[in-house]
């Protein structure tokens, strides 16, 4: 007896021998740093390299965080569908406020907890997904530090809001600024410093990238998966662009269209283009950089049989963008000519989509000549 309590106090020693040197030497205090235009720059460019445009217009994301709580966020709207065991919340972040599934089988008190956990889940969870691109939060401060193994980082410190402010991030770069790892000096942790990788990219459908693996000393991984997004959301948004701006041109210029012969079939024909062609394969004449990047379709009607003469429309659209309560802006380059002649409209367009449908809320559209 006495030999085995001798064995198991020994084993023991040595277990708390091995944490505090495994604490002192993992151990990093949080380095200081140097703030100013260099840092921001280092951080704007840290976002490009996964493509933050491409973030900020994805409607919707869904995964899975280390296999126990599933998300589903409309981004647009801001509300996450948030599981986990068998618990299902609707949540809006913004406020904290939610509405639990089959909330008739919990207590008023049950479900305001559940609505907090499931905002702590999303606020933990979320970071893992998209963490590089919140480098510009409220209440964050970058600069640029020295690591004491040599390596340089982007420090970014979150002076308020979250779970936990106060916390630290170093992010380690590769030569294309794309985050490889990143150390983090945050309240939740044991120790100072513990890095984690940034790996495993995918390219959601939008463009923007998402690191899925992220790992520490190689054993232990947070993983994201089960990650998609649905650009389905923007189904319809050029044809109701197009048609609106183009039903103010014809309106305000009538004479216009008729002195260059446009009649109502060459329109037709031109919004029925765009819609059997949107996100699929164009014609030779038109072309189409990304469906989130400028949009670009070139018509050419040959007016008489002999190719003697000819009307030309080009249509150029930017990339819809963000303006905030669901609101989406574009802007719209369009002209038309012969030879002799040629004028032109740039608008804009601002729309929403309600019931699964886009509605126009403003355009404007300026003739140039």
């Amino acid at each position: 007896m006495k030999r085995t309590l001798r064995i198991v106090s020994i084993v023991f020693l040595g277990l708390i021998f091995f944490l505090f040197i495994f604490f002192i030497t993992q151990n990093e205090q949080l380095p200081e740093g140097t703030s100013g235009p260099e840092a921001d720059a280092m951080a704007e460019k840290m976002m490009e390299s996964l493509n933050y445009e491409a973030w900020q217009v994805t409607p919707e994301v869904s995964w899975t965080f280390k296999g126990i709580h599933s998300y589903r966020w409309d981004k647009m709207e801001n509300v996450v569908n948030v599981k986990w065991d068998n618990h299902e919340v609707i949540l809006k972040p913004e406020d904290k406020s939610g509405i639990v599934q089959n909330g008739e089988n919990y207590s008023s008190q049950e479900i305001e907890e559940l609505i907090n956990t499931s905002w702590d889940y999303f606020n933990n969870d979320s970071f893992w997904l998209y963490a590089p691109f919140k480098a510009f939060d409220p209440g964050t401060e970058r600069s640029i530090v020295q690591l004491k193994d040599g390596r340089q980082g982007l420090k970014v410190t979150y002076t308020s809001g979250g779970s936990t402010p106060g916390d630290s991030y170093v992010w380690i770069l590769d030569e294309n600024h794309r985050p490889t790892s990143v150390k983090m000096w945050v309240s939740i942790l044991p120790l100072g410093g513990m890095e984690f990788t940034w790996e495993n990219y995918k390219t959601l459908e939008s463009g923007a990238m998402i690191a899925q693996d992220h790992w520490l000393y190689g054993s232990v991984n947070i993983d994201i998966s089960d990650l998609d997004s649905d650009m389905n959301f923007y189904e319809g948004f050029y044809e109701v662009a197009f048609s609106d701006i183009i039903e103010g041109l014809g309106k305000e210029y009538s004479l216009l269209f008729e002195s260059y012969t446009f009649d109502q079939r060459d329109l037709n024909m031109f919004a029925s283009s765009i819609s059997n062609t949107f996100q699929k394969q164009f014609s030779l004449d038109s072309t189409q950089q990304h469906v989130l990047d400028t949009i670009t379709w070139n018509f050419e009607l040959i007016e008489n049989h002999d190719n003697s003469s000819r009307k030309t429309v080009s249509i150029m659209y930017s990339s819809p963008m963000s303006i905030g309560n669901g609101m989406f802006m574009t802007s719209i380059d369009f002209q038309f000519g012969n030879e002799k002649r040629r004028i032109g409209s740039i608008g804009y367009i601002v729309v929403r989509k309600e019931n699964g449908s886009w509605k126009t809320l403003h355009s404007e559209s300026v003739l140039e000549f």
